[in-house]
């Protein structure tokens, strides 16, 4: 899901990064969900290694009713058109209403 880019070396002949010098390079992402993601990237020197950490967050929706859901009462065959205000103050996200036993769905 991330891909580093435009790696920029102190040097255009040699990727050698002499104490005190520094690389520029982006990381870009790109996700095929609205999952959280992890990743490390590895910088490998002449005496050890290290990890740096990559994460991908994103804030998650906040979905709240602004009056109850009561949907009063109907006959059989009746129907009943009710508009209930649903208001987000998270992330961006999808949601859905479903009965609390499938079988009423």
């Amino acid at each position: 899901m991330f891909t580093v880019r435009k790696v920029k070396f102190p040097s255009n002949v040699t990727g050698d990064i002499a104490p005190g010098m520094s690389i520029t390079f982006s990381v870009t992402f790109q996700a095929p969900s609205f999952a959280d993601f992890d990743d490390v990237i590895t910088f490998v020197t002449e005496e050890n290694s290290f990890k740096l950490p990559l994460r991908a967050r994103r804030q998650p929706p906040k979905i709240t009713l602004v009056n109850p859901m009561d949907c009063l009462h109907s006959w059989l065959g009746d129907r009943v058109d009710m508009a209930f205000r649903c208001v987000n103050n998270g992330g961006d996200g999808g949601f859905k209403f479903f009965c609390e036993k499938d079988e009423d769905d």
